[in-house]
């Protein structure tokens, strides 16, 4: 496989040293404002930054990467960040905007990949969401935003990781009939993004079955049958698991299982610190929570990836001493 030197470098950076990726997400914000507001009546940008603050120097010497946002994450934090472990910039806007039943996601500022690039950071990830049913109108723009991204990581030389969560408005999202229907909405987006057009290094994605649906909506021929669908959705592309907010216990089960099948490790959040936030009023106490059960929880997720395949194995890359590095420019 020929590949860009920024974009391996990138690749090799948020990874570890056998190429797998065990990466750690802080770059909530809407949703860490409604967790602080659940302990305090009011969620200051000083609340964000204290926990953000306290999350990467308890836990990111003992990942790959971690994830961070330019508003609130990555200027207060960058100085604790240890130097052998990558830096990931979220670039959109929190939340999406919401049209009828479509939802819209957004850049936070238009010209965000260039500052990525300029900042240093080894990569950088786009979240969107995305319905197969929604409108034409919604689904272009979308597609339109990925490729925008795609091209400018390109042309910087910038590891692109598109995060995809999808939506159905037809059912509620804990009922069976959503379930049932989730691996096939995962599968569409893939398909979608994975062709060479959009560029994308790496996808974080929804497992496409949680551990506790087996042997209750999935038999395992289904799951079989369900990951061999989408592995070949992914066109080669790598990808990592992530955590939703469900709790550490659940994520690792499903991890382990995600990773057994092909996915080449996570990038993991609230699964990891959530409980952290209660202390949010005592820093002492919430550093101590990060540094036994947020370390704790991380590594039994560490552990549930061990089966991970490194990103050169996958289909695109097929080995390591098939890489070949080329420039992008020439």
């Amino acid at each position: 496989m020929s590949i860009s030197p920024g974009k391996l470098r990138g690749l090799i950076r948020i990874s570890d040293s056998t190429g797998r990726f065990k990466m750690l997400a802080l770059d909530q914000r809407g949703s860490l404002e409604k967790m602080i507001k659940s302990v305090k009546e009011k969620a200051e940008p000083a609340d964000l930054i204290k926990v953000k603050k306290a999350i990467i120097k308890s836990l990111s010497p003992y990942v790959s990467a971690v994830l961070v946002d330019p508003e609130y994450g990555f200027f207060p934090t960058l100085k604790y960040i240890p130097k052998d472990t990558g830096v990931i910039l979220s670039v959109e806007k929190t939340g999406y905007e919401i049209s009828g039943e479509d939802r819209y996601s957004h850049l936070l500022e238009e010209d965000i990949v260039s500052k990525a690039k300029r900042w240093g950071v080894d990569a950088i990830k786009l979240l969107i969401y995305w319905n197969k049913e929604a409108s034409d109108e919604c689904k272009n723009h979308q597609v339109n935003l990925v490729r925008k991204v795609g091209e400018e990581c390109y042309e910087n030389d910038l590891t692109f990781i598109l995060e995809v969560l999808t939506y159905n408005n037809k059912y509620d999202k804990k009922s069976q009939e959503y379930k049932k229907q989730l691996p096939f909405n995962i599968i569409d987006a893939v398909s979608t993004f994975s062709v060479p057009e959009f560029k994308v290094d790496l996808f974080k994605l929804e497992a496409p079955v949680n551990y506790y649906d087996i042997g209750v909506l999935f038999t395992e021929k289904d799951l079989q049958n369900l990951f061999t669908e989408f592995n070949g959705s992914l066109n080669g592309i790598p990808w990592v698991v992530l955590s939703g907010g469900v709790g550490s216990k659940e994520f690792a089960k499903t991890l382990n299982i995600c990773c057994e099948n092909g996915a080449s490790g996570f990038l993991a959040g609230r699964a990891i610190w959530k409980e952290c936030v209660n202390f949010v009023l005592e820093q002492e106490k919430m550093e101590d929570h990060l540094r036994y059960k947020g370390l704790n929880n991380l590594m039994k997720i560490v552990e549930a990836s061990k089966n991970s395949l490194p990103f050169f194995e996958t289909r695109s890359f097929k080995g390591f001493e098939n890489i070949e590095v080329t420039d992008i420019n020439l």
